[in-house]
């Protein structure tokens, strides 16, 4: 950058008048992704001789947008790890951010996730798309026990999904786009 001839014109980075401007960003996702990059002592806590560095949720996926965005992959790997542990994120986040930042195992984790929590309705599917959640609907029907009554008659009871049937139609179902994404 500061190699290529100027002509006259200021060039950003140069000096102190003419910072380096990062246009299109947000302010709080750059902050973020300092705190990651310099911590402080603040940030850290020490247990059993591992060092552990203490972000809010919401700052570990600003960190993850300008790591991914930046192609910062090691940082990006790290921040996945991250949000993987534990159950920092929910179903739909996981989907939600799975598809944004194209991890592959959030995305598959959240559709699973989501098809065996019988108690999440459609107006809660909605903000994945509609063919999603008519997916997601479609698995757990197809994947909800079949219980026999004492006549011979079936009773579907939605609240029993089998969990190796529901995975096994995800990751059929859901093929082409979870081959899209990136493995973590």
């Amino acid at each position: 950058m500061f190699s290529v001839p100027a002509s006259g014109v200021p060039v950003e980075g140069r000096d102190k008048e003419h910072p380096i401007g990062l246009e299109g960003y947000k302010k709080q996702d750059i902050i973020c992704l300092l705190k990651y990059l310099y911590p402080t002592i603040a940030h850290f806590v020490v247990e059993h001789n591992i060092v552990d560095l203490q972000l809010k949720k919401e700052e570990w996926v600003s960190v993850l947008k300008l790591a991914t965005k930046w192609d910062m992959t090691d940082i990006r790997k790290t921040v996945i790890r991250s949000l993987s542990v534990g159950n920092t994120l929910t179903s739909t986040e996981k989907l939600s951010l799975g598809r944004e930042f194209r991890v592959r195992d959030w995305v598959a984790a959240g559709i699973k996730a989501l098809v065996q929590e019988t108690h999440t309705h459609l107006e809660q599917l909605r903000v994945h798309g509609w063919e999603t959640a008519a997916q997601i609907f479609d698995i757990r029907s197809r994947s909800a026990y079949a219980n026999y009554d004492d006549y011979g008659g079936i009773r579907r009871i939605p609240a029993y999904i089998d969990a190796g049937a529901a995975n096994q139609l995800t990751e059929s179902v859901f093929a082409a786009e979870l081959k899209e994404y990136e493995q973590a």
